[in-house]
């Protein structure tokens, strides 16, 4: 909209005239849009959130998990004829 207004300008030329329009954030604008005593707005700070370092890891090591003894859902397991592992039912 702005684009046609300012090129259907009576003396606006193609060839010697150039339009280029960008989206410029009001902080982001150059010195000279500005005018001597104007404050000039100033980019928003970002809300810093803290990181909560965990204090015990969720995940266990693999020397950890060999030395244990098998669990009891692991050892109701059968395997059926096809040798795929099934879960036991009880009765």
């Amino acid at each position: 909209m702005f684009k046609n207004t300012c090129t259907s300008w009576a003396q606006y030329q193609p060839g010697v005239n150039d339009l280029n329009i960008s989206h410029v954030r009001n902080y982001d604008l150059p010195d000279d849009v500005f005018q001597p005593g104007e404050v000039r707005p100033t980019r928003p700070k970002k809300k810093v959130v803290k990181k909560v370092e965990q204090t015990v890891s969720q995940k266990r090591n693999i020397d950890a998990v060999d030395g244990q003894e098998i669990s009891e859902s692991a050892s109701k397991r059968h395997v059926s004829q096809n040798g795929m592992v099934t879960q036991a039912t009880i009765a």
